[in-house]
């Protein structure tokens, strides 16, 4: 974080660079893990559920950013710029990957990214 400023201001104002650039795709924000619940599935009829809260350290994930690259440094660039939470005090992560192209049902190849 920049000094004097809080997250939300700097991710405000991260958010709008991302935009200003045409970079920016889309982007969402998860509710705490208290609201979620994961699904355990197994070969057999039944599966396991476990109810949030999930312990942090545990991949939980607060919400992500799509944006538009042209490399992977280019990516890594951008993430380098996303602020961090409570000043990069507790341990985050940043997550880059690129979107799977997939092929139609016709055969025909196609990408997921947005026009």
């Amino acid at each position: 974080m920049r000094p004097g400023s809080s997250y939300q201001t700097d991710m405000t104002v991260y958010l709008e660079r991302l935009k200003a650039a045409g970079k920016l795709l889309d982007l969402g924000q998860l509710e705490p893990s208290s609201f979620g619940i994961r699904l355990h599935p197994s070969e057999g009829e039944s599966q396991r559920l476990e109810a949030g809260p999930f312990e942090r350290g545990n991949d939980v994930l607060a919400g992500y950013i799509q944006i538009e690259a042209s490399s992977m440094t280019e990516a890594m660039k951008w993430a380098n710029r996303l602020p961090l939470p409570y000043g990069g005090t507790l341990e985050n992560e940043i997550e880059v990957r690129q979107l799977k192209e997939e092929v139609s049902a016709s055969g025909a190849l196609y990408s997921n990214k947005k026009e």
